[in-house]
């Protein structure tokens, strides 16, 4: 007989409990509480207070991002005198044996027709138009172990060229063919020797070639025509393959195709920090934000503003850039910045972006209330408070975006404004 007010109690205990998470959430939409939250709410309002801190203390900019070799796209760009780079292609086994077609026996080459590097746009560069005919342009860098693109551009001259080729604007379709000196890979062949190919552009406008690598797909691929009297035959192909350097050997594997810049853009003047370039840059920042904020009161907004500096000599200066804050999900015994920052990654909830010119000048401002309330409650020793800033271009495109440092006048340093309010002290009166 007794179940019956047992459910009833039950019944009225959870509608007050449901009641009362409604007046809460009533409470948060509506800032000034007062009388529309009798119950629950503080009777006074609750007004929103903002402050500004200088609550960046580490800034720098690292470059190598992502590490070379690890390229999605291999960007080959000409923009006149002021910046160029070269995809480099190494074939280091190299095959002196044919298989005969529709057998399992193998018969070694005495000769070659012809020979190829057949390269594979990156899809997001097939809807790029040209506005001139480019000059595709391959040379022999096989004598560099070296990955610098000051040890390899003396290799790129009339000496060492091994073809060349131009497209017609309209002609540049999603798959290029480089043809390459047949009696040069016929030689490597009958030696068994390395082949590395360097690839450059030219064009009487700015050019940006992007081939797809071995990390995402089959890469840039030579294919050599031996002679069998059979035209209908297949090549031989050789997929791009590095045997060094020989220690330690896993580096070897993503230096099969790689980026160097010939003509490097200028390195960021003193009190910048630059994202974007190439060898593309990010920012790591660190905080030192107030914890009687951070833990004890209701985040509403967390802005970072960053002052951007003019950069008239980078590369397509007019062209607009997104830069935008990633997390960095490393431990916090990861003292090394450059090791940090390979550990950045999109954030799992929103953050904000700004889309900018590299020419242009004035305050951006960033939104990380997502990143800031996740920090609450958490000691920084257990997740530091740091954020990368990238750009969405990285490993397309080398425009790069400058912004004032630490060391900069105090009117442009890094900031953060915060927007919060204290927390309600909520309970029945």
């Amino acid at each position: 007989m007794t179940r019956g007010p047992r459910l009833r109690f039950r019944r009225v205990s959870l509608l007050a409990a449901v009641a009362a998470v409604v007046g809460i959430a009533a409470c948060e939409e509506h800032l000034g509480g007062g009388n529309a939250c009798p119950l629950v709410c503080p009777e006074q309002a609750v007004a929103p207070r903002d402050t500004t801190v200088f609550a960046v203390v580490i800034d720098t900019s690292i470059a190598g991002f992502p590490p070379i070799g690890n390229e999605s796209n291999i960007l080959i760009a000409f923009h006149k005198d002021t910046f160029e780079t070269a995809g480099i292609f190494r074939y280091d086994s190299v095959p002196n044996f044919y298989q005969i077609p529709n057998t399992t026996r193998d018969t070694a080459i005495y000769h070659i027709d012809s020979a190829f590097l057949v390269a594979p746009r990156a899809t997001a560069d097939t809807s790029e138009k040209f506005k001139a005919p480019v000059t595709i342009e391959a040379f022999d860098v096989s004598a560099v172990d070296d990955t610098a693109g000051s040890a390899l551009l003396p290799l790129f001259t009339p000496n060492h060229l091994l073809g060349t080729v131009t497209y017609a604007p309209d002609s540049i379709r999603d798959t290029l063919r480089i043809p390459i000196n047949a009696n040069v890979v016929f030689n490597r062949m009958q030696n068994a020797t390395r082949l590395r190919v360097g690839v450059r552009v030219r064009s009487d406008s700015s050019v940006d070639l992007r081939f797809a690598s071995q990390q995402v797909g089959t890469g840039v691929v030579l294919n050599a025509y031996v002679t069998t009297g059979d035209s209908t035959q297949p090549p031989v192909s050789v997929p791009a393959l590095s045997k060094t350097p020989v220690n330690p050997s896993f580096l070897a594997t993503a230096l099969g195709d790689f980026t160097v810049a010939l003509t490097p853009q200028a390195p960021p003047p003193a009190c910048v920090v630059r994202v974007g370039d190439f060898p593309w840059r990010r920012l790591y920042l660190r905080f030192a934000l107030p914890r009687s904020i951070v833990d004890s009161t209701a985040i509403i907004r967390a802005t970072l503003m960053l002052t951007q500096r003019p950069n008239r000599n980078a590369v397509a200066a007019g062209d607009s850039i997104t830069v935008f804050p990633s997390t960095i999900l490393s431990s916090p015994v990861v003292q090394d910045i450059t090791a940090a920052l390979q550990f950045a990654t999109p954030a799992p909830f929103p953050l904000g972006t700004d889309t900018v010119t590299p020419r242009d000048s004035g305050l951006r401002r960033l939104e990380i209330v997502n990143l800031v309330r996740a920090w609450e409650g958490v000691p920084d020793s257990v997740t530091p408070r740091v954020v990368a800033i990238q750009v969405v271009t990285e490993g397309n495109f080398a425009g790069a975006v400058d912004f004032y440092s630490l060391c900069a006048p105090a009117s442009v340093r890094p900031q953060i404004r915060l927007t919060y309010v204290p927390k309600p002290k909520l309970g029945f009166p």
